[in-house]
Protein backbone atom coordinates (compact mmCIF):
# COMPACT_ATOMS: atom_id res chain seq x y z
CA UNK A 1 0.00 0.00 0.00
CA UNK A 2 1.32 3.45 -0.88
CA UNK A 3 0.74 5.63 2.17
CA UNK A 4 1.43 8.88 0.28
CA UNK A 5 -1.39 8.08 -2.12
CA UNK A 6 -3.67 7.04 0.74
CA UNK A 7 -2.87 10.23 2.66
CA UNK A 8 -3.58 12.34 -0.43
CA UNK A 9 -7.00 10.76 -1.06
CA UNK A 10 -8.04 10.85 2.59
CA UNK A 11 -6.84 14.45 2.91
CA UNK A 12 -8.91 15.41 -0.15
CA UNK A 13 -11.91 13.61 1.36
CA UNK A 14 -11.36 15.40 4.67
CA UNK A 15 -11.27 18.80 2.93
CA UNK A 16 -14.48 18.10 1.01
CA UNK A 17 -16.28 16.84 4.13
CA UNK A 18 -15.18 19.97 5.98
CA UNK A 19 -16.48 22.18 3.18
CA UNK A 20 -19.86 20.46 3.22
CA UNK A 21 -20.07 20.74 7.01
CA UNK A 22 -19.34 24.46 6.74
CA UNK A 23 -22.07 24.87 4.11
CA UNK A 24 -24.56 23.12 6.38
CA UNK A 25 -23.53 25.03 9.51
CA UNK A 26 -23.58 28.39 7.71
CA UNK A 27 -27.03 27.75 6.27
CA UNK A 28 -25.79 27.60 2.67
CA UNK A 29 -27.14 24.05 2.13
CA UNK A 30 -30.92 24.02 1.89
CA UNK A 31 -33.06 21.12 3.11
CA UNK A 32 -34.50 20.60 -0.38
CA UNK A 33 -31.09 20.50 -2.08
CA UNK A 34 -30.76 16.79 -2.84
CA UNK A 35 -28.79 17.57 -6.00
CA UNK A 36 -26.05 19.38 -4.10
CA UNK A 37 -25.89 16.64 -1.50
CA UNK A 38 -25.71 14.00 -4.23
CA UNK A 39 -22.77 15.77 -5.88
CA UNK A 40 -20.93 16.14 -2.57
CA UNK A 41 -21.49 12.57 -1.40
CA UNK A 42 -20.53 11.29 -4.85
CA UNK A 43 -17.29 13.22 -4.58
CA UNK A 44 -16.62 11.68 -1.15
CA UNK A 45 -17.22 8.24 -2.62
CA UNK A 46 -14.84 8.99 -5.50
CA UNK A 47 -12.02 9.58 -3.01
CA UNK A 48 -12.85 6.44 -1.03
CA UNK A 49 -12.84 4.38 -4.25
CA UNK A 50 -9.57 5.93 -5.42
CA UNK A 51 -7.96 5.36 -2.02
CA UNK A 52 -8.87 1.68 -2.14
CA UNK A 53 -8.64 0.82 -5.83
CA UNK A 54 -5.36 2.63 -6.43
CA UNK A 55 -3.78 1.95 -3.02
CA UNK A 56 -0.65 0.52 -4.69
CA UNK A 57 -0.18 3.58 -6.94
CA UNK A 58 2.01 6.56 -6.31
CA UNK A 59 0.36 9.96 -6.60
CA UNK A 60 2.22 10.40 -9.88
CA UNK A 61 0.93 7.07 -11.27
CA UNK A 62 -2.62 8.09 -10.43
CA UNK A 63 -2.05 11.45 -12.12
CA UNK A 64 -0.79 9.66 -15.25
CA UNK A 65 -3.96 7.56 -15.70
CA UNK A 66 -6.01 8.30 -18.79
CA UNK A 67 -9.52 9.62 -18.16
CA UNK A 68 -11.25 6.28 -18.77
CA UNK A 69 -9.02 4.41 -16.30
CA UNK A 70 -9.33 7.18 -13.72
CA UNK A 71 -13.13 7.10 -14.00
CA UNK A 72 -13.15 3.30 -13.73
CA UNK A 73 -11.08 3.50 -10.53
CA UNK A 74 -13.18 6.28 -9.02
CA UNK A 75 -16.50 4.64 -9.95
CA UNK A 76 -15.68 1.04 -8.95
CA UNK A 77 -17.15 0.79 -5.47
CA UNK A 78 -15.40 -1.69 -3.16
CA UNK A 79 -17.55 -4.16 -1.27
CA UNK A 80 -15.57 -4.35 1.96
CA UNK A 81 -16.28 -7.66 3.66
CA UNK A 82 -18.95 -8.49 1.08
CA UNK A 83 -21.64 -6.97 3.28
CA UNK A 84 -22.45 -3.84 1.27
CA UNK A 85 -25.39 -3.53 -1.11
CA UNK A 86 -25.38 -1.13 -4.04
CA UNK A 87 -28.88 0.31 -4.37
CA UNK A 88 -30.50 1.31 -7.61
CA UNK A 89 -32.25 4.54 -6.66
CA UNK A 90 -32.49 5.74 -3.08
CA UNK A 91 -32.81 3.77 0.12
CA UNK A 92 -36.42 4.89 0.48
CA UNK A 93 -37.28 3.87 -3.07
CA UNK A 94 -35.83 0.37 -2.58
CA UNK A 95 -37.18 -0.33 0.92
CA UNK A 96 -39.49 -3.31 1.19
CA UNK A 97 -42.66 -3.03 3.27
CA UNK A 98 -41.25 -5.35 6.00
CA UNK A 99 -38.05 -3.37 6.58
CA UNK A 100 -37.93 -1.33 9.81
CA UNK A 101 -37.53 2.41 9.72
Amino acid sequence: MNLDHLEFQISELHDHVGSLLNEIREGKMKEDCDGGLEVNLGHFLDHICLAWNLRENTIEQTGDLDQAEFERASNSIPNFGLVRTLLQGTYYETKTPNQPG
